[in-house]
């Protein structure tokens, strides 16, 4: 009788853990990246209206750091996932709240890993235009003008291929 009852409690929570989402499953990955990306977009509307205004910049930079802690605690289990356009946008969003606070070294390294999907993710072109502007931009303030001629010629030419409007090129 033991065994009929311990074999059904067993059964019973093995069902319980399967129907709930895992930590990896793509709806639960999703989730997490909007709640990220909320408290980034919050970021981004609080530092819009911080000028001369201590009290929302604090706000924004605070927001900031949530948003990178965020994206930083999501950014394993993505990759794991192999989900490589989230992966994309969680460095490329990672690396401009480093920029942002111009943290410069994290934020390269955030925008040469997001350029590294170039070949795995097939959308256009047009959303590698901001790390390699910003890429080339953080290089160039590091004397490096060799690469940052590199990266910023490749963000030009994606620009006029995009028809010379893309958001950041003026």
């Amino acid at each position: 009788m033991q065994r009929i009852t311990l074999s059904l409690l067993l059964a019973g929570l093995l069902l319980l853990g399967i129907s709930q989402d895992s930590p990896l499953s793509p709806a639960a990955l999703l989730s997490n990246y909007k709640n990220a990306d909320n408290a980034y977009q919050r970021a981004e509307q609080l530092a819009l209206r911080s000028e001369a205004n201590e009290a929302l910049t604090d706000a924004a930079d605070n927001e900031y750091r949530h948003a990178a802690r965020l994206f930083i605690q999501l950014l394993p289990a993505v990759q794991r996932s192999g989900n490589d356009s989230l992966a994309f946008f969680i460095q490329l969003k990672s690396g401009l709240i480093h920029h942002y606070f111009d943290s410069l070294e994290p934020a390269k390294k955030l925008y040469l890993d997001a350029l590294e999907y170039r070949n795995k993710i097939r959308v256009a072109d047009s959303i590698f235009f901001k790390p390699s502007l910003f890429t080339g931009n953080i290089l160039y303030r590091q004397d490096k003008l060799d690469s940052a001629i590199l990266y910023l010629r490749r963000a030009e030419q994606l620009n006029l291929q995009f028809g010379g409007n893309l958001d950041g090129s003026e």
